[in-house]
C-alpha cells in the first residue's frame, strides 16, 4: 500500500491549490467531507503551537482563500 506521507508533504509539496510564501494549500487524499483541504506550513513544526507568527497568518490567509474556494464534487 502506497504510504501517502512518502515523500513528506512538507518536503515536496503536491496537488497544491494555493500557495505564499511560507505554507500551501491540498486536497485531502483521504478526505473526510467534499473540499477537504490541508494547509501546511513549508517549514517542518512538531505542531501548530511551534510556527510563528508569520506562519500562522500564512496559514490563516490560505485557510480564508480555501474557504470561499468552490468545492469539488
Amino acid at each position: 500500500m502506497r504510504d501517502p506521507n512518502d515523500p513528506c508533504l512538507f518536503c515536496v509539496p503536491r496537488d497544491v491549490t494555493r500557495r505564499n510564501a511560507l505554507a500551501y494549500a491540498t486536497r485531502d487524499s483521504y478526505p473526510v467531507s467534499p473540499g477537504h483541504t490541508l494547509i501546511l506550513p513549508l517549514r517542518h513544526c512538531p505542531d501548530f503551537f511551534d510556527l510563528s507568527a508569520q506562519e500562522i497568518a500564512a496559514c490563516m490567509e490560505l485557510l480564508a482563500k480555501e474557504r470561499k474556494a468552490p468545492s469539488p464534487r
